[in-house]
């Protein structure tokens, strides 16, 4: 992962309405050149903002990781849940 994940966020952001609730990520967000049609030019970085984000961007890829790894429960469908069986 790098830090052309900010570039597909904010991509997804032009189409994803903000809710009330969120503004004040919205804001934080746009702090870090986060937000809607924006783009974050790698090689503009100040070292130590590129480097914070490479960190971030770091435990974001193993914060997934670790979701990956958790088995999370499925929804049965009809044919397999035993509450839809017939007898």
């Amino acid at each position: 992962m790098s830090l052309e994940f900010f570039n597909l966020l904010n991509l997804v952001l032009r189409y994803t309405p903000t809710v009330p609730s969120e503004k004040g990520l919205v804001v934080r967000f746009a702090m870090i050149g986060v937000g809607p049609g924006r783009a974050i030019d790698e090689s503009a970085l100040a070292p130590e903002r590129n480097s914070a984000l490479q960190q971030e961007v770091a435990m974001l890829g193993a914060t997934m990781e670790r979701w990956k790894s958790v088995s999370m429960p499925r929804k049965s469908s009809p044919a397999t849940c035993s509450a839809h069986v017939s007898s």
